[in-house]
């Protein structure tokens, strides 16, 4: 038996063709949906990492600070040391030429007294502005005020590896007498995860400049002068309780030079 269809009078179906999202694709793709959280927070990992990144520099800066005055304490009460500690003066170039001597060689990844430049710690404490005894030369390497260290996570474990090292506890704890007069300083630290040692440390000490001239008023002409003195400001003093100043007024009309002066402060 066959069948026979009847023809219908409704009018042929009209497909009608729906305008598509070009991104409609992308987004009906079941990975791409899988992947919008992971989207989301690499998103608000990535903000949190901004927020969160001046602040952690901000705590590895204020923690040199802190492991640089323990080490400063370090320096001046030890129980060995044979400078005076009313004497020992923190000075704020010594203070830039560690600090920058210790981020430099984590910076350059180095380890040692003299940069990849040639410069020794002398010549660097004197290109910052510091005068340092014309005696000790001009040699671009040279080396009498500056210890290192590396790798020490903080400044007691520094400070006791450098008391088991003699040449180190020579110069810190001015054991000999040619550091003696050694009194200011500078102490130095930096961390830096990425370099070898992780943190780098530095101590100089240097004769407190001795370049400083006083500069005296000279009287009006024809003053009645009753009185010599000279005032002296407390940053001519070199670092010392008690420092002898010497001092002879000319006066070319007068009839003999007077005798020298001397005061202490």
């Amino acid at each position: 038996m066959f069948t026979v269809h009847k023809p219908t009078n409704r009018p042929p179906t009209r497909h009608r063709v729906k305008r598509r999202h070009p991104l409609a694709g992308i987004l009906r793709n079941q990975w791409i949906k899988r992947q919008f959280p992971l989207c989301k927070f690499a998103w608000f990992l990535s903000v949190l990492i901004v927020m969160v990144l001046p602040a952690k520099a901000g705590d590895v800066a204020s923690s040199q600070v802190r492991e640089e005055q323990a080490l400063a304490a370090r320096l001046v009460n030890d129980p060995g040391q044979h400078r005076s500690r009313f004497e020992l003066t923190r000075d704020p170039i010594l203070t830039h030429v560690a600090r920058s001597r210790a981020a430099d060689m984590a910076k350059r990844r180095y380890f040692s007294h003299v940069d990849p430049d040639g410069n020794g710690p002398n010549y660097l404490a004197r290109a910052a502005g510091y005068s340092l005894p014309a005696a000790w030369g001009t040699n671009r390497r040279g080396n009498y005020v500056e210890s290192i260290g590396a790798g020490y996570r903080t400044a007691e474990e520094a400070w006791q590896g450098w008391m088991k090292s003699s040449p180190h506890r020579t110069h810190l704890l001015a054991t000999q007498s040619f550091y003696r007069n050694q009194t200011n300083f500078g102490i130095g630290c930096c961390y830096d995860s990425s370099s070898p040692y992780g943190r780098y440390w530095v101590i100089i000490t240097a004769p407190p400049p001795s370049d400083r001239a006083v500069a005296a008023a000279q009287p009006n002409s024809h003053s009645n002068v009753l009185k010599i003195g000279v005032a002296v400001p407390a940053w001519t003093i070199p670092g010392t309780v008690v420092s002898p100043v010497r001092f002879r007024p000319k006066n070319p009309r007068a009839s003999a030079p007077r005798p020298a002066a001397t005061f202490s402060h």
